[in-house]
């Protein structure tokens, strides 16, 4: 057991939590019994076990091995996961001291514990949970912190034997008053966290896409100070997964600029995505997160995406060569963001042409509804069924095929609603 523990404890700081727990019941079942020693024998074992592990890595940089060890429990974080911190990061809920967060956790550690302690004959066998539900609450609470204690709970609830005989449960004249009071403490500083007010209001005000890619790399946000001391804010872009690398704040020349919103004041920053894996894709729902510290905060706007409307290439596949002067038929159906069609007239569809060659993009030679050869994009109108129709003819062969992709032109908005991809080879007649 204490071998296991030390091995668990050596990879991943989940397992620390629970050896509280585990020296905590030790010495209640051995009390009798000379329970010390046995306790510090067994967490002799597991510390042993533990420092043989990361000995290598802690005598070839002690500092960097406690500084990566530790990290997750002593430094900032971005708040991500599923548990309560939802209410801030989805729901716009508190946010003003992201601090009170940690603070319930500890606080319910601290009340698993007790309880643990003087209820040691009804959580026995089902103490792990309570580990769990502390979990829930920092701002770092990822369901798999949750899922890696679930073989351990399992383990517990069926093999844990019975209570010994010399048990002795605490007087109960005064513990449940206690107990209550902690869990009440522990329920009050959760919802301080949850209440809290952010300082700032967040509006997306524009957006800018990377075209095909079908990514937004560029927003502008308007930003209202709602305290009285100026704020240095940091922005990120969440989507329905995970917050992204911070973005860089520019003026309206693209030098960058460091964020300073007066007290009760407005201000309006352009934002830009530091990397191609921060730019959420343009049918995505998004929003933005700022962040502030001394105290540590976040603020959030409201969801924002461009259009719930996308459009798919009918057919999906031209599986034969098509000679060169023959026409294809292709047909660009709005649809909704479950895939069914949309009946929309009048919506303006693009159709573009492209090649894919091994030395780099090239031009399609191709002309689309009767344009000059190589013409892309060329637009079109839907008709009452929410159809827009194309006409496709190779002027010219060319030794890769042509790609066709369709999107919609909005001048209210980027480009958005990217259909899939569809490939014509061209043959000579």
């Amino acid at each position: 057991g204490p071998v296991a523990l030390g091995i668990a404890a050596s990879v991943k700081q989940t397992p620390w939590f629970l050896a509280p727990f585990l020296l905590i019941g030790l010495w209640l079942e051995n009390r009798d019994r000379d329970g010390v020693r046995v306790v510090v024998r067994y967490a002799a074992i597991a510390l042993g076990t533990f420092v043989l592990i990361n000995g290598a890595f802690i005598v070839a940089d002690p500092a960097a091995w406690a500084r990566g060890t530790f990290l997750p429990l002593v430094q900032s974080t971005i708040p991500d996961g599923q548990g309560l911190v939802d209410l801030t990061i989805f729901n716009h809920l508190g946010g003003g001291r992201l601090e009170f967060y940690t603070f319930a956790g500890v606080a319910c550690f601290v009340l698993a514990v007790c309880f643990y302690r003087y209820r040691y004959a009804v959580l026995k066998r089902a103490w792990i949970p309570l580990v769990g539900a502390s979990f829930f609450l920092p701002t770092r609470s990822f369901g798999s912190y949750l899922f890696m204690l679930v073989p351990a709970a399992i383990i517990a609830g069926v093999t844990v034997g019975p209570v010994p005989m010399s048990w002795r449960p605490i007087p109960r004249r005064w513990l449940e008053p206690a107990l209550a009071i902690g869990a009440a403490l522990t329920v009050g500083i959760a919802l301080v966290a949850v209440l809290s007010p952010s300082p700032l209001s967040i509006r997306i005000v524009d957006t800018q896409s990377t075209g095909q890619l079908g990514t937004i790399d560029q927003a502008t946000v308007q930003v209202v100070n709602r305290t009285g001391h100026a704020q240095h804010p940091h922005f990120t872009v969440e989507t329905q997964q995970h917050a992204t690398t911070f973005w860089n704040p520019v003026d309206e020349s693209g030098q960058p600029i460091t964020p300073t919103i007066a007290p009760h004041s407005t201000a309006t920053f352009i934002l830009r995505a530091p990397n191609t894996g921060s730019m959420p894709a343009v049918a995505s729902p998004m929003f933005i997160a700022a962040f502030t510290g001394n105290p540590s905060t976040m603020s959030t706007s409201a969801s924002y995406l461009v259009s719930r409307i996308s459009t798919e290439i009918i057919p999906d596949a031209v599986n034969s060569e098509v000679p060169v002067g023959q026409p294809v038929q292709l047909n660009v159906q709005l649809q909704d963001q479950y895939g069914n069609p949309v009946h929309h007239a009048g919506v303006t569809v693009l159709l573009g042409q492209v090649v894919y060659a091994y030395g780099g993009l090239l031009a399609g030679e191709s002309s689309i509804n009767g344009q000059g050869e190589g013409t892309s994009p060329v637009p079109a109108n839907t008709d009452a069924n929410g159809i827009a129709h194309f006409t496709v003819v190779g002027d010219e062969v060319q030794p890769q095929p042509v790609f066709y992709e369709a999107w919609i032109a909005d001048s209210s908005t980027v480009p958005h609603g990217y259909s899939n991809q569809v490939s014509v080879q061209f043959r000579a007649r």
